[in-house]
């Protein structure tokens, strides 16, 4: 029977690194809409938060999801230009603008959006505390855009 490490019950931490652990700096939400606002779309914080809502549905393993990847043939640039076209449908523009400005706003995530990886310290510490408590990473992953600060985040639940 597994050692139980913590008076709860607890035998397991699992973080998402994309946004948990780590985060891009700017948010790629937060620029994807910025660009949209720049070529013409209205922008609010209410429209921000109910297409934010939608996108964190969406890629939750939905079914709208399941169904583009399939049609487009996965993560391939139809893809995610019909998906920003998507995502502006939920910004509440009106379908023909969304339809229009979707490629745009993904072409421009391609050619400008620059990200750096960004780690917070309270990170670390927690990280150090979960070890302390008896908990590790038993699993590495591979993930295709590491920086080094996230493979060090990888390396301290190693």
């Amino acid at each position: 029977m597994p050692t139980q490490l913590s008076p709860n019950g607890v035998s397991a931490v699992l973080f998402d690194l994309d946004g948990t652990l780590r985060h891009n700096l700017p948010s790629s939400n937060h620029t994807f809409f910025d660009y949209a606002a720049q070529l013409g779309a209205v922008d609010t914080p209410e429209r921000r938060r109910k297409a934010l809502r939608w996108v964190h549905n969406y890629w939750a393993q939905s079914a709208e999801m399941l169904r583009d990847k399939q049609i487009y043939g996965g993560l391939t640039d139809s893809f995610w230009s019909f998906y920003a076209s998507r995502t502006l449908i939920s910004f509440a523009c009106p379908e023909e603008q969304a339809l229009a400005l979707g490629p745009l706003v993904h072409q421009r995530m391609q050619s400008e959006y620059e990200p750096v990886d960004y780690v917070s310290p309270d990170t670390w510490d927690t990280l150090t505390a979960l070890r302390a408590a008896g908990f590790a990473n038993t699993q590495r992953f591979s993930w295709h855009r590491c920086a080094a600060e996230t493979l060090q985040v990888l390396e301290a639940l190693a």
